[in-house]
Formats: C-alpha cells, structure tokens, sequence
C-alpha cells in the first residue's frame, strides 16, 4: 500500500511534465524541421557559387535567421530559420521525445544510445561553429614566426613596445570599425576614434582617381584607397582602409589611414612610449611545432595541414584549425552505430528465439 501511495503522488508530477513536454516532442515539429534543414541546405548551396563557401556559412548555417531588406532600408527582416535555429529546435525535440516517449528499459537500449550520440553530434556542432579558428601561416626559407593569420578577417591592432621583456598587443575585431564608431580601449586611458571605413578597398596611384573629389583616403604621398565592393571568391579576401584618430583624456595623439592591403606599423609615442598602429588580418600567437609534409599534426589542441606553396615553391602555407569538439562526431557516430547494432541485434535474436520455438 505505501508503494500503491507513493506512485499516486508521483503520477500527478509525471503527468504534467509529459504535457509540457508533449508539444515540443512533436513528430510533426521533426518533419517540419528535416524539411526547412533540406530548404536550407538547397537554397545555401546555391547561394555559395555567389558569395563563396565562408559567406554561405555564415548567413545560412551560423545564423538564427535568414534576413531581407526592404529598398532603400536597412532594417533587416527574418523571413526563415537559420541553422542554428533548426539545430537547436531538432535538439530540444529529441530531448523532449525521449522524456515524454521513452521508458527505461534494455529492450530499448539500443534507442537510447542511438538518440544519445545524435544528441551529441548536433551539439558537437554546435561547439564547433562557435569556438573554432581556421588561419595560415606562410614561411619562406629560413623563416620563424610565432603567429598565423586568418584569412578572412581583419584587426586593428596598436601594439605598446614600453614592456621590458613582451609587447602589449590591444586587438580592434575590424567588425566593429564602422564610421563614427568611438571605441574605449584597454590601456593608457586611450579612445579610438573611427573617422571613416571602407569594407574592401583598392590602393591606387592619386592620379588614378576619376576627379579629386572622388571618395578616397590618401594612405601615403603615392597612394590611396577606394571603395569596392566586397569579394567572395575563394581565391580572393577583402581588404579594409580606415581613417582613424586615437584619443586620450580628450586629447587627440594622432590621426592616420590604415589600409590591410599595405599592412606596414605606423609609429608613434604616448609620453615617450613607443607605440605602433596597422590594420592587418587577424593574428593567432602560439608556440609552434615541426610540420612533417603531408602529414597533418595535432599540438596544443591545433591541427596543421600542408595547404600549399607559393614564390616559386620557396614559400610554404600552412592551414591551421582550433577545434576543441573535433572528437566528438568520431564519438557520436560510433555511439549511433553502436545503438543500431544493438537494437537490431536484440530484435534478430528474439526473432530466431521464436522460429526456434515454433
């Protein structure tokens, strides 16, 4: 009787929490979510031939929502679900399935490992797309760096040479460069000031300009840049220019235009400190290792593939991934295979038990 009493109190609990769970558990909620992934996946593909495999990533597959703009407006409208939208709906209608579905038991084992490693490859994935880095490092003969850099994005960085042994290097994402932008920074009380941005820039002779009012910035006594629209070839990145000023207390420490395609130091002292200023793609600092041709390296959670040569072959380029999740499709493949031949194993043999009595 106390046993007869204690679930009667725990089937009230039960109850409501399988009818939270009911709608999002929805078999209907899976079918419409496979088909906007099949959408999704389609309408990207397509999308990539123009703006390129990077683009594509990021606006349809590391994005909650795809977006429209009304003409001459940039309000940005979503009009359907990004993947990580579908991916986290996916997720939380295979939780809730098994919640509201699923009853503990060995004949169900094999279900529950297979349900287990598809969870954790949609959130393997997830961690993948967040914390990932891709960057190159290219060396020609004799050389030594201790950096990669990304090929797709961009930094300002103001490095501080007044240290004894290291430099202070403070990093401006180049995302956050748009024009009337004023960013505190993290040293010297300093401000900097974004004057104006250009997104992809082409560096040209001053007398190769349409008229002298044409919109430019003068980079150097030969050359300045001018906007272009933005690229998404594989073979090609863009290349920002900033017109920036560096403030401190309120006062002005200098203006200057930096330009990625012309990623020389400019310098310049803060009470005698030395300082230098570039706008250049985005650095990695780490400790490297031997590369052995065409064998890929794991060290210090980093993957090192040979990706290429350039100068006449006296130039190695080096592709070089961060994935701290890289383990975890291995593992949940292996989990859902596991679960398959578990489940379909029990069944065979409950099946031959029966012929066997029969």
């Amino acid at each position: 009787m106390n046993l007869s009493a204690q679930e009667s109190r725990n089937r009230p609990m039960t109850n409501s929490l399988v009818q939270i769970f009911k709608p999002l558990a929805s078999l209907k909620l899976t079918i419409v979510c496979l088909a906007c992934a099949m959408v999704l996946v389609f309408v990207g593909t397509l999308d990539q031939v123009q703006v390129g495999v990077y683009e594509a990533q990021l606006r349809y597959f590391k994005s909650f929502f795809l977006y429209f703009s009304l003409p001459g407006s940039q309000l940005k409208i979503p009009w359907f679900p990004g993947g990580y939208t579908l991916g986290g709906v996916l997720l939380v209608n295979l939780i809730a399935a098994h919640l509201s579905r699923f009853r503990l038991s060995w004949k169900k084992v094999g279900i529950l490992i297979l349900h287990s490693g598809l969870i954790l490859l949609l959130v393997g994935q997830l961690f993948t797309s967040v914390f990932e880095e891709e960057s190159q490092i290219q060396l020609d003969q004799g050389q030594t760096k201790n950096y990669s850099e990304s090929p797709y994005l961009d930094e300002l960085a103001i490095k501080n040479s007044a240290g004894a042994n290291d430099d202070e290097i403070i990093s401006v994402p180049a995302s956050k460069l748009a024009k009337g932008a004023s960013i505190s920074l993290p040293s010297e009380g300093l401000i900097l000031q974004v004057n104006d941005f250009y997104e992809n820039a082409a560096l040209i002779g001053p007398k190769q300009l349409p008229s002298e009012n044409y919109p430019h910035l003068r980079v150097g006594p030969m050359a300045v840049a001018v906007a272009i629209p933005k690229t998404y070839k594989q073979d090609e990145r863009n290349q920002p220019a900033a017109s920036v000023s560096l403030l401190q207390n309120g006062q002005q420490v200098g203006s200057w235009t930096l330009a990625s395609g012309f990623p020389q130091p400019i310098q310049f002292k803060i009470e005698s400190k030395p300082f230098e200023i570039v706008l250049r793609p985005r650095r990695y600092y780490r400790p490297f290792a031997l590369i052995f041709m065409n064998h890929p390296l794991r060290y210090a959670g980093l993957t090192f593939y040979q990706a290429g040569f350039g100068n006449n072959d006296h130039t190695t380029i080096l592709q070089i991934m961060k994935n701290p999740s890289w383990l975890v499709p291995y593992i949940s493949c292996g989990m859902m295979a596991m679960g398959l031949v578990i489940q379909f194993g029990m069944h065979l043999i409950s099946f031959v038990r029966r012929r066997v009595v029969a």
